[in-house]
C-alpha cells in the first residue's frame, strides 16, 4: 500500500498565497497538507497552492463521482496518473511556453512534485512523475526551461531514485 507523504509546514507555506497563509483555517490546513475534505494528498496540495489547478481538479472529481455512480462503486481519491498528466499538459506546458516566472504556475507545480518526491516512501510518485511529467517534458522541448525554473526537481528525482532503489 502506498504511504501518504508528509510535508513540512514551512515548505508548504512558502508556496501559499499570502491571503491563504493569513487566514487561520486555511493556514492550518496548508501547514498540515490536508483539507477537511480530501481529494487525495497530492491533489489537496494542488487545490490549496495552485488556484489555477482548481477547474481541472473539479473535472477530475466529476469524472470520479460519475464513474462511481455509474458503476455502483465507492469514491476514491483522484488517480495519481490522471492528476499528474492533467496538471502537466493543462498548466505546466502552457506556462512554460508563455515564459514561466519564479512563483508562477509551472514553478508551483514543479515545486509540489519536488516536495512529494522528497517525502515519498515508495516508488509510486517517482514512477508517476517520471512517466507523466519528466518524459513528456523532455519530448516537448521544454525541459531546459523547466530545469532553469526549478532545478531542484531533477536533483530530487535522482536522490529519490537512489533512496528507493538501494
Amino acid at each position: 500500500m502506498n504511504e501518504t507523504p508528509r510535508f513540512g509546514a514551512a515548505s508548504l507555506l512558502s508556496l501559499a498565497a499570502e491571503e491563504d497563509a493569513g487566514d487561520w483555517v486555511r493556514r492550518a490546513q496548508i501547514e498540515s497538507g490536508r483539507m477537511s475534505w480530501t481529494l487525495g494528498p497530492v491533489a489537496d496540495l494542488f487545490w490549496m497552492l495552485v488556484e489555477e489547478a482548481r477547474p481541472l481538479l473539479v473535472d477530475l472529481v466529476h469524472e470520479e463521482v460519475t464513474y462511481a455512480a455509474d458503476h455502483g462503486g465507492f469514491l476514491a481519491p483522484i488517480s495519481e496518473m490522471s492528476l499528474a498528466g492533467r496538471v502537466f499538459f493543462d498548466l505546466v506546458v502552457p506556462d512554460l511556453r508563455s515564459g514561466a516566472l519564479p512563483g508562477g504556475v509551472a514553478f508551483r507545480c514543479l515545486a509540489i512534485w519536488e516536495l512529494v518526491l522528497r517525502e515519498s516512501k515508495d516508488r509510486l510518485w517517482l514512477d508517476v512523475i517520471l512517466s507523466e511529467v519528466l518524459e513528456p517534458l523532455s519530448r516537448s522541448g521544454l525541459q531546459e526551461k523547466a530545469e532553469a525554473l526549478h532545478p531542484r526537481l531533477w536533483i530530487t528525482v535522482d536522490e529519490c531514485d537512489r533512496r528507493l532503489n538501494p
